[in-house]
């Protein structure tokens, strides 16, 4: 790691106008997930309070001789200590103030890939609750702000695409990824020629846009002008005689008959250049800005206290709702409805039940109204990320209300196995709500994305990556998530490098998709052994990206379980 002071003695202890707004966070996945992060999900399925091991959401017999062809269940005790150690393991930032400068993450930055990668320097810009927005200290990397040639938004643009990708896989661990708190960021249209900022953005790492450097680095604030990296110089980064490089921010500049330009904050003594760069050329450098969970909240999750909402409202963004972390006594149990509604089985009724439960690690769980059918009725667990449980139940009886329904939580942890009755079911979770448990809106389907499990045969070996329909659009006990017609355009791959997954492995990779699975196959020559293909394959830690038809970018680390 190269000394704090190697580029310039940053200030910065200035009072500083808030314009970012804190949306919340996955506590993930989620981003998943920070930048969609979702771990793999372990479907256990209970009776009553026994916990038995069996299948989880992401079943699928479509194809035989392969090992491991579902998304299978994992055990209980499994999952929850996987959950205790990410409890333990806090890998967020101290305490901090507005000013400060911390090490959070890291990244190639003195071009010397044979000392490894260095730590990354990051300004705090501001904090809000429990979370702190930082800037990285230097320009880390040149990217273009778009690769078309056209006219695009924020929303679509390349440089966005790569922080929450490409960046944001290789610089931080999944623990740190899981720090980074999701922001809806407004993207308003320039202010002096007009041209359109697009939509706002649910982002994980993103640009600053002009309105936030104008009022975060006021009167032209000496941390406003950043040195490049010698890496991101080497990679393009344009540095003036003063040793200084332009940077991109998210908000457009100008477009005219030159084409497309993107703002930038440009070298001392010139600041923010409203009418910006050509967007398709790649030397502005890049200061990564995100939003990051501080030790003060590594015990109480990523949402933002009430005070913090209210600020976030008040600048004219919407904040999401506040969703605690690991709850770490049966009586901080939180229970938040996803969906219920009557479903159909060969003519037969019965009641859909989907519901996050946040609770200790060592729980055991029932329905109860009073019947023997509702409490002997079966539940798909997946554990989340932060101590959040996605629960599921497709055969309660028809006619079950949550007017009279009570879920019974054991803590089996606890000397006394003290037991709470929870019957608050409250209004069903908003989109940003089911975000920070793990839940996603992928072409306009609710699902739960799976971390991905290893098969091989004869000939091919690869992965599958289950999608498990969640919520209103189940009408019937084990409905598949459906078959996606541009799958191939929706899903990408890379390793952790950011390279396509199938240049890293050196060959043609085949992407189809089945109901409820993606998957991903290479062929295997004569000769060669698939277990040793399948553990290079792990090594290169690859991570699928989701890019929707509007735009939205979610990015989804691969555990790759066997």
């Amino acid at each position: 790691m190269y000394n704090e002071d190697s580029y310039f003695d940053g200030k910065g202890n200035t009072e500083m106008k808030k314009k970012c707004l804190l949306a919340g966070a996955l506590s993930a996945a989620l981003l998943l997930g920070g930048c969609g992060s979702v771990p793999g999900l372990g479907g256990v399925q209970n009776s009553g309070a026994d916990q038995e091991e069996a299948g989880g959401l992401f079943q699928d017999e479509s194809e035989e001789k392969e090992s491991g062809e579902e998304e299978a269940a994992e055990e209980t005790s499994k999952g929850e200590e996987a959950a205790a150690e990410t409890e333990e393991a806090f890998a967020g930032i101290p305490s901090c103030a507005a000013g400060d400068i911390i090490v959070f993450g890291s990244y190639e930055q003195d071009n010397d890939e044979e000392n490894g990668e260095e730590g990354i320097q990051w300004l705090v810009l501001d904090t809000e609750g429990e979370n702190a927005l930082l800037i990285s200290r230097y320009g880390l990397d040149a990217q273009p702000y778009g690769d078309s040639g056209e006219a695009v938004t924020w929303e679509n643009s390349a440089l966005r695409r790569w922080l929450q990708g490409t960046f944001c896989q290789s610089a931080f661990s999944e623990a740190e990824r899981e720090a980074i708190v999701p922001v809806t960021n407004a993207n308003p249209d320039n202010a002096r020629y007009g041209t359109e900022g697009g939509n706002d953005t649910v982002d994980t790492v993103f640009a600053l846009s002009i309105e936030e450097a104008e009022a975060y680095f006021p009167d032209r604030d000496d941390n406003l002008w950043a040195e490049a990296t010698p890496y991101a110089a080497e990679q393009g980064a344009y540095v003036a005689d003063n040793g200084f490089s332009p940077w991109w921010l998210r908000s457009p500049g100008d477009h005219n008959e030159g084409g497309f330009c993107a703002a930038y904050v440009d070298y001392p003594p010139v600041g923010v250049s409203i009418g910006g760069y050509a967007a398709e050329r790649d030397s502005r450098a890049v200061r990564p800005a995100l939003w990051v969970k501080t030790q003060a909240g590594a015990g109480n999750g990523a949402g933002a206290d009430a005070s913090a909402g209210d600020t976030a409202a008040s600048a004219g963004g919407t904040a999401v709702s506040d969703l605690p972390g690991t709850a770490v006594r049966t009586e901080d149990c939180v229970l938040r409805l996803i969906d219920c509604h009557p479903i159909q089985d060969g003519g037969e009724t019965f009641t859909y039940l989907a519901f996050a439960l946040l609770g200790p690690e060592d729980i055991g769980f029932h329905l109860e109204d009073g019947t023997s059918e509702t409490a002997e009725a079966w539940l798909v667990t997946n554990h989340q990320p932060g101590g959040w449980r996605v629960v599921t139940c497709e055969e309660l009886p028809a006619g079950v209300t949550l007017d009279s329904l009570s879920l019974s939580v054991t803590d089996y942890g606890s000397p006394e196995e003290k037991t709470v009755l929870l019957s608050d079911w409250g209004e069903p979770m908003s989109s940003e709500e089911l975000r920070a448990v793990g839940v996603y809106e992928i072409e306009g389907h609710l699902a739960l994305v799976g971390g991905g499990r290893t098969v091989k045969s004869s000939s091919q070996y690869g992965f599958n990556v289950g999608l498990g329909l969640i919520g209103g659009e189940v009408q019937k006990p084990g409905a598949n998530f459906p078959i996606l017609e541009h799958a191939a355009q929706l899903f990408q791959f890379y390793a952790a490098d950011g390279t396509p997954l199938a240049e890293s492995m050196g060959k043609e990779m085949e992407f189809f998709m089945d109901p409820g699975t993606l998957k991903v196959r290479f062929a295997l020559a004569d000769g060669t052994d698939a277990d040793q293909e399948i553990a290079r394959l792990k090594e290169l830690a690859p991570y699928m990206v989701y890019t929707g038809g509007d735009g939205e970018v979610l990015s989804f680390p691969l555990n790759l379980d066997d």
